[in-house]
């Protein structure tokens, strides 16, 4: 079956927060769920128990995309199309299709112990020995030329404060626990608008450049380095010599002036694969060695987003919404 996300005439008809005149949802029911101090709503989310991936909902956010997100699931037994609207939950454990205005590909999320993960054996081999507590691998080709690798930003952006603003020492502590993983790392948390951004290129733990044809299963158990084809830029391109080992990659990639020629090619098909130890999605909670926390508490209902921007115009690569059945609760 492919279930494909309509496109904006679809978003208009289904409203992703708003309510009719008589305050109901388009399913007739409430969306009103307001948090302690009674002042931010949640969107509408569909039940808990037809979440497929229960406890986690995976939410296309075709917004901040230009409302021109286009995802679609796959199967080889069935050849049907299905038009649905946005609240479905894309796959976990199985790879599915996206399309934006400026990214086309695939992606792949994984996230430990998930019972309801659509391919359970294949993430605990995935997990097996490893300390990670999740992966998401993002494949696929740009689709304009001409975008600066240092332009584009990885992280997640919030439109409310957090209910619980960490203080100056634990902030300190989550920076130096995220600077180990992504040099460079920008964190706004106390902001009215909080943030955390990175360097799409300098971020990931993997990142590979291939010829089309060339690119690696995204489902294959581990995706190595491949950047021989980056460093092909301007006389002024000051990246150096490339292939690069990837601790200078990150670092490279990290420094605005260094990458500030190289752009990402339109003929080349990236692969973007992260992955930490840090964040478990199962119940929510970051993990950082001394202290989980629980992060629906943390977070003023809005979850955690798998995102990439321009930071130049605004538009988004990709963006999709995480969200757990605490928020409801």
């Amino acid at each position: 079956m492919v279930i494909k996300l309509v496109r904006p005439s679809s978003y208009s008809k289904f409203p992703l927060s708003e309510k009719t005149e008589q305050g109901d949802t388009v399913s007739g029911k409430k969306a009103k769920r307001r948090n302690k101090d009674n002042t931010s709503e949640l969107p509408y989310l569909p039940p808990v128990d037809t979440w497929a991936h229960r406890p986690l909902f995976v939410r296309p956010h075709p917004e901040p995309c230009g409302a021109t997100l286009d995802v679609s699931v796959k199967s080889i037994e069935e050849k049907t199309v299905k038009e649905v609207t946005p609240n479905i939950s894309c796959p976990v454990g199985a790879p599915f299709e996206f399309e934006s205005d400026l990214f086309k590909g695939r992606v792949l999320f994984r996230v430990r112990d998930l019972e309801t993960s659509a391919n359970l054996d294949q993430d605990k081999e995935y997990f097996k020995g490893k300390n990670r507590y999740n992966q998401f691998i993002i494949q696929g080709r740009f689709k304009e030329k001409g975008i600066r690798i240092n332009d584009v930003s990885y992280g997640g952006e919030f439109k409310r404060r957090l209910k619980l603003a960490p203080p100056a020492f634990v902030q300190k502590m989550i920076t130096a626990v995220f600077d180990r993983i992504n040099p460079g790392v920008q964190f706004r948390l106390n902001a009215p608008e909080p943030s955390v951004l990175v360097n799409l290129a300098a971020s990931v733990q993997n990142i590979r450049a291939d010829v089309p044809g060339e690119e690696p299963d995204i489902t294959s158990l581990e995706i190595e380095e491949f950047n021989d084809n980056f460093g092909s830029g301007s006389e002024d391109d000051k990246s150096g010599s490339w292939p690069k080992d990837r601790k200078e990659r990150k670092k490279m990639f990290a420094n605005f002036k260094k990458s500030s020629e190289m752009t990402f090619d339109t003929d080349l098909v990236y692969t973007f694969d992260h992955y930490d130890d840090f964040m478990d999605y199962c119940d929510y909670t970051m993990d950082l060695g001394v202290k989980k926390f629980e992060m629906s508490r943390i977070l003023n209902n809005e979850p955690f987003q798998i995102m990439a921007k321009s930071l130049s115009d605004g538009r988004h690569l990709w963006s999709f919404q995480l969200w757990h059945e605490n928020f409801l609760s």
